[in-house]
């Protein structure tokens, strides 16, 4: 896997969020923005450093053979004074890197590639370093979605509560508190006795959110949904991001047999090691991205009266 070059789609999350007509929404969503940016800079700073160590050291190495041909040759010195030979040798380095600094760049990445791939153990931690990106981006994705969730049900309760109570009735999660229509003195205390702008707070230990099936179910449930009005859920790519993170996280992505039993991937063989190209990886981060793009949008137009003030 070559970390530098997967491709994480922010703009169109940033474009999406732009266009957003809820305030709370639009914040909600550059945060998540500045989240996936967090993920890229995990994935550049490593071989930025190693390109950066690498350009200086060649640098410094050939200045030297440079600097004492020059001293000893005379070539380009025209000065004998020691303190404006020094300062004559300076300038000719300063210009020198200016014209080659991109090149020396472009050169100790081109170097880092090669070493990567010839020294196994140094492959491994970059491959681990992707795979993490996509753990990552699997977490926020269902970070975000909880968050937007509670937004919803806590400032519009009287909207939305009554749908959970008519179509929420199969969910399997109890919630420590709440039995039937009781709710305990002491979880009450806990919102000093007023839950009424507490609610997604309070119901969201009712659904899933750390699976697509549950977090589907929630937003289906919220705003009294059509499994085809929510068809973005149904991506194969997002699914495969759930489904890897769980065995990244939960199996240090060796295969198993519950993975190999939801995967819709091809010729993987049990107690191998999961491996994803670049493409791949792109893909199943870009999935948990346009997802949550289309759960904002569907948010938005929600909580929007068709002449654009919030309902």
């Amino acid at each position: 896997m070559d970390i530098g070059s997967i491709n994480i789609n922010i703009t169109a999350a940033k474009i999406c969020r732009d266009n957003l007509k809820d305030k709370f929404l639009k914040e909600l969503l550059s945060n998540y923005c500045s989240s996936l940016d967090l993920i890229l800079t995990t994935l550049s700073v490593p071989i930025s450093f190693m390109a950066h160590g690498l350009r200086k050291s060649k640098a410094f190495h050939f200045s030297l053979q440079d600097a004492n041909t020059m001293v000893m040759n005379g070539e380009g010195i025209k000065e004998n004074d020691p303190k404006k030979t020094a300062e004559e040798l300076i300038k000719y380095f300063e210009d020198l890197l200016k014209n080659n600094d991109k090149n020396q760049i472009e050169n100790a990445v081109t170097e880092i590639e090669k070493l990567i791939e010839q020294v196994p153990i140094l492959r491994e931690s970059y491959n681990n370093l992707g795979l993490n990106a996509l753990v990552n981006s699997w977490t926020i994705f269902e970070a975000f979605a909880k968050d937007l969730w509670i937004y919803c049900l806590n400032n519009y309760p009287k909207k939305y509560l009554f749908n959970l109570l008519k179509n929420g009735k199969d969910t399997e999660q109890e919630i420590d508190g709440i039995s039937g229509k009781n709710i305990t003195i002491g979880l009450l205390a806990k919102y000093d006795f007023d839950i009424s702008k507490n609610l997604g707070d309070l119901l969201s230990p009712k659904y899933d959110f750390t699976s697509v099936r549950g977090i589907k179910k929630s937003f289906k449930d919220l705003f009294a949904l059509k499994d085809n009005e929510i068809s973005f859920f149904d991506n194969p790519h997002l699914s495969q991001l759930e489904i890897t993170r769980h065995l990244l996280v939960h199996n240090a992505g060796i295969i198993d047999a519950d993975y190999l039993n939801r995967t819709n991937r091809m010729n993987e063989i049990l107690k191998d090691k999961i491996s994803l190209t670049t493409e791949e990886t792109s893909d199943l981060i870009n999935a948990g991205t346009e997802t949550l793009k289309e759960i904002f949008l569907l948010a938005d137009n929600k909580l929007t009266t068709a002449n654009g003030s919030l309902a």
